[in-house]
């Protein structure tokens, strides 16, 4: 079906990073207290989103020079 999983995964990690990031503008905006915690699901997203970009990066190279 697609030929590369992970450029799926990283769209995927980039929606959902965008949709944190609009909720804490959201809260900033009605007053509410941004959340100063990091929670652990979030470190282990943002691991795995630079995981996979540095991937993307690396296949991208590799192919422009093949």
């Amino acid at each position: 079906m697609h030929g590369c999983w992970s450029l799926w995964n990283v769209i995927t990690c980039l929606q959902k990073d965008n949709a944190m990031a609009e909720a804490e503008v959201y809260r900033y905006v009605h007053g509410e207290p941004v959340a100063k915690r990091v929670r652990k699901g979030t470190l282990l997203h943002q691991k795995k989103m630079q995981r996979l970009c540095e991937e993307v990066v690396r296949e991208t190279r590799r192919h422009r020079t093949s």
